[in-house]
């Protein structure tokens, strides 16, 4: 048992490494990777505010405002960790003003709440440009996508509240096992952490699923999904830690590196995303080819296309030497012997 395990394993590793490497290679090579990663997190910036204000002012109509800003509070957690409370500080000061924003400016928001995921689909389509099995889309589809994804976390955002406002309900109760101690509001975090998670591996499933022009696969976008999530989590724990201890942020750029930290998270957040879709990519581009995943396609098809081509014919034709059959008519002649030269080979075609 133990010898089969290190043999899969001793063949597992290489092929894992083989096809990460590609994955890198290409994302950060040919698909301009870090390019497209800062472009998305800087429009992801832009649209941070204005979306979860929009939120705000819909969602304000069923609950109250301090129950909205206290799940945008645990959702931002997730996305600008470290930074939620400058963020909802901010969005709380808008609200405070909100009377003063007409109709234009309701709609100057949504246009810059959509700005992020419409960058996000421009960058999905570079990721899967090589895939074979693509759909054509009409114009609208394309325009009104972000604006179904703004939607999207609007809904997300209602049902977070309504679990906030229903654990901060619930009295909270210290129970005891023996010598274990367990209080009811390490459930409530528990509880808010999970869905927030869950969430956030729906909405990335989604947006593998439909931002690309190419068909993806459900059990590949769900698994993307899962994967980006958990690399997300990892990288958000180590930016909260880094940024409280080492960082030097805050003194480098002084009043406004809140701003600079939520770019930076903004963009490893993009950088993440967008790997899970060239992992993706370069899945479903083996499974086109019939190969396994861990085989280039690219190779693979250059293979074949060789393969296809027909190899050139050779055909042993002397080129035409009149001496030289005027030799060989000579000989057959009687009129050289053999081992018998001409002084004048062309006159041996004459004879």
């Amino acid at each position: 048992m133990t010898e089969t395990i290190i043999k899969r394993a001793a063949l597992f590793i290489p092929r894992f490494m083989s096809f990460l490497w590609r994955v890198l290679r290409r994302f950060f090579g040919p698909n301009k990777g870090f390019l497209l990663a800062g472009a998305v997190g800087y429009s992801a910036l832009l649209s941070l505010v204005p979306l979860f204000a929009l939120s705000l002012i819909a969602l304000s109509n069923l609950f109250s405002e301090e129950q909205i800003l206290s799940a945008l509070s645990h959702e931002l957690g997730l996305i600008a960790p470290g930074q939620e409370a400058t963020i909802v500080a901010t969005i709380g000061e808008f609200m405070d003003g909100r009377a003063a924003v007409g109709g234009i400016g309701l709609g100057v928001m949504l246009f810059f709440s959509s700005i992020a995921f419409r960058i996000l689909s421009d960058a999905l389509a570079v990721i899967f440009k090589g895939h074979k099995r693509h759909e054509e889309r009409h114009f609208l589809v394309n325009a009104l996508m972000p604006y179904l994804f703004v939607a999207v976390m609007g809904v997300g955002l209602f049902f977070l509240t309504v679990l906030t406002g229903f654990l901060e309900a619930v009295e909270e109760k210290t129970l005891t096992f023996g010598t274990f101690v367990w209080s009811t509001g390490a459930l409530e975090s528990w509880l808010l952490w999970a869905a927030g998670f869950g969430g956030l591996v729906t909405m990335l499933t989604s947006i593998y699923m439909v931002m690309p022009t190419a068909q993806v696969r459900l059990r590949r976008a769900v698994i993307g999904g899962i994967i980006a999530a958990v690399l997300w989590e990892i990288v958000r724990n180590t930016l909260v830690w880094y940024f409280a201890t080492i960082s030097l942020v805050n003194v480098v750029y002084g009043s406004i590196g809140a701003v600079i930290i939520v770019l930076l998270s903004m963009e490893f957040a993009a950088a993440i995303i967008l790997l899970g879709a060239q992992v993706i990519a370069e899945i479903e581009q083996s499974a086109d080819l019939e190969i396994p995943w861990w085989k280039d396609p690219v190779a693979e098809e250059i293979n074949r296309e060789f393969a296809l081509q027909s190899p050139p014919a050779f055909v042993d034709v002397l080129p035409d030497d009149p001496v030289a059959e005027g030799v060989e008519v000579a000989l057959e002649a009687g009129v050289l012997e053999q081992g018998e030269l001409p002084s004048d080979p062309e006159s041996a075609l004459d004879q």
